[in-house]
């Protein structure tokens, strides 16, 4: 039996999709890309059908999500400012450009954390769905691991070696100019800072974790709880 505390229905959420899903730039797109059952008739074919399919799916996870969060921890102000409705549909029509599954995830959590009351600003959410959008799952398996040699080196230093990160992905097939690649794109979005220091031994010049790149990546690869130093219950 579900607890009058620990529950909330989302109802803010179907509003919003059924808001967006009425306005006329959606409408628009959904001729091509269908977003949910609210336009049903527009899907023909197994893509539109697959497409439907991962549509809903990611609500579902964001439902999911909001239904085990209590309700003393929503930031019930932010969905009802302008800025907070244009977070919604920016992430949303994110999702129906790229419904991978590593995006579909991270959406997901981003979604949830947005809702919540937290230390980061409400720029800086918007910030977060638009550099999300950005990105390809293999941006965020990078950033992925530059978090994690993060945690397990020296955080304080913040530093990695492109060179290094590169090598661990190339033991698993990936050529290592696609790394580098993926390196530089996280850098454009200052989730990593480019250093003018070389590494000792001379191994390349190092890059540093930016705080923002790991407040970001917080925010997409789990949901907030009373833990975290970004979280404000």
């Amino acid at each position: 039996m579900k607890t009058k505390s620990a529950v909330i229905v989302p109802t803010f959420v179907k509003d919003y999709i059924l808001e967006i899903a009425a306005s006329s730039p959606v409408q628009a797109l959904s001729q091509l890309n269908p977003i949910s059952a609210a336009v049903n008739s527009l899907f023909t074919g197994e893509y539109n059908r697959k497409k439907q399919e991962e549509i809903t799916g990611a609500l579902h996870k964001l439902h999911a999500r909001l239904q085990v969060v209590e309700k003393r921890y929503i930031d019930n102000e932010f969905y009802t400012t302008e800025k907070g409705k244009r977070v919604f549909a920016m992430a949303f029509a994110s999702l129906i450009k790229d419904s991978r599954k590593q995006k579909v995830e991270a959406m997901s959590n981003l979604l949830v954390n947005l809702t919540l009351k937290s230390k980061i600003s409400y720029d800086e959410r918007e910030l977060f769905v638009d550099i999300l959008d950005a990105l390809n799952p293999f941006h965020l398996t990078v950033l992925g691991k530059i978090y994690e040699f993060n945690k397990e080196s020296k955080p304080s230093l913040r530093k990695f070696e492109a060179a290094g990160i590169a090598s661990f992905f190339e033991d698993k097939g990936i050529n290592t100019q696609l790394t580098h690649q993926a390196i530089a794109v996280l850098a454009n979005y200052y989730l990593v800072n480019r250093g003018t220091d070389a590494t000792i031994g001379g191994g390349g010049l190092t890059y540093h974790f930016t705080e923002f790149g790991e407040s970001f990546f917080v925010f997409i690869f789990g949901v907030l709880d009373k833990d975290s130093p970004y979280s404000v219950f």
